[in-house]
């Protein structure tokens, strides 16, 4: 069974409620709101970096990384992004490998590319 199994979905459900309950309270008192990058485009960085423990001062860069590395896989892609897309397909990469190792040795353990004297 992989790790999004409906058990798994189920228990992610309050946390995303959570979040969406935040965004909305974020977005409440502000003059004018881009209803894509204020709201909907948060989503998914933010559950992307729940299911990685990631750090949530660390998350920041996780949009335009996937945006870049979803221009990618359009069938035209334009010239502006391919430098930053490149660009930030390696630094993911840099990042993601000490994630994807920290899980191998203990799914459960949040991840954080800090130092820790006490591993």
């Amino acid at each position: 069974m992989g790790a999004l199994n409906q058990k798994a979905i189920k228990k992610m459900e309050l946390g995303l409620i959570q979040l969406i309950d935040k965004l909305l309270d974020d977005i409440e008192d502000q003059n004018s709101v881009d209803m894509i990058s204020d709201f909907p485009a948060r989503i998914p960085i933010e559950v992307i970096g729940n299911l990685l423990n990631i750090p949530q001062d660390e998350r920041a860069p996780l949009r335009g990384w996937s945006l870049a590395i979803l221009s990618a896989l359009e069938p035209v892609r334009i010239q502006r992004f391919y430098e930053p897309e490149t660009r930030r397909s390696s630094i993911l990469r840099t990042i993601s490998e000490p994630l994807v190792s920290d899980r191998g040795k203990d799914p459960r353990r949040p991840h954080s590319r800090r130092s820790d004297s006490s591993d």
